[in-house]
């Protein structure tokens, strides 16, 4: 469905009445690279689907006042914005997420077990970072040897160990939990 979607069917005066422009106008916005229908092997312009919603969006920016080469650099941000949102639909759906995120646990576990076993407060919360790849932070607390406490009253230092592939800073979790 999506190649007869992209196929060129429509020749270049159906076109045009289908968006109500002149035919001279398409020739224009092909020549500035606005849109690029398909070609015959005797060179006839066949426009798709595709190419007749483009041409809708173009003749809606134009009526909103914008100019060509500023409907040019809205159909190329649109563009983008298009192929990064697909992008990021594929990252979400991959399974080297589900992976990462299935490390960072087995890290965190790791981390509490070393944690507990030396008699250390452990606290695990969610890294906020910007990537969007499920990420841990964890906060072991332990008492200080030194008598001048670090951080207000309490004698406690803290030191933070973050799982494989977050690289961002994670200060959204802090250790409540003292002794």
């Amino acid at each position: 469905m999506a190649r007869r979607r992209t196929t060129g069917v429509f020749a270049i005066s159906v076109a045009a009445d289908m968006v109500a422009m002149q035919v001279q106008n398409l020739r224009v916005y092909e020549r500035r690279g606005l849109l690029t229908p398909d070609r015959t092997a005797g060179g006839t312009r066949l426009y798709s689907e595709a190419d007749i919603e483009r041409l809708e969006r173009i003749r809606d920016l134009l009526g909103e006042g914008l100019n060509i080469a500023g409907v040019a650099r809205v159909l190329t941000l649109e563009d983008e914005v298009a192929r990064l949102r697909a992008e990021n639909a594929r990252l979400r759906d991959s399974p080297v997420r589900d992976r990462v995120g299935r490390d960072a646990r087995i890290a965190a576990a790791g981390a509490r077990q070393l944690s507990e076993e030396r008699g250390e407060v452990f606290r695990i919360g969610p890294c906020r970072a910007p990537h969007g790849i499920p990420s841990v932070t964890a906060v072991i607390a332990r008492r200080s040897c030194s008598p001048a406490p670090l951080e207000g009253n309490a004698p406690w230092t803290t030191s933070s160990a973050r799982s494989a592939g977050c690289r961002a800073p994670c200060s959204s979790f802090r250790c409540s939990s003292r002794r």
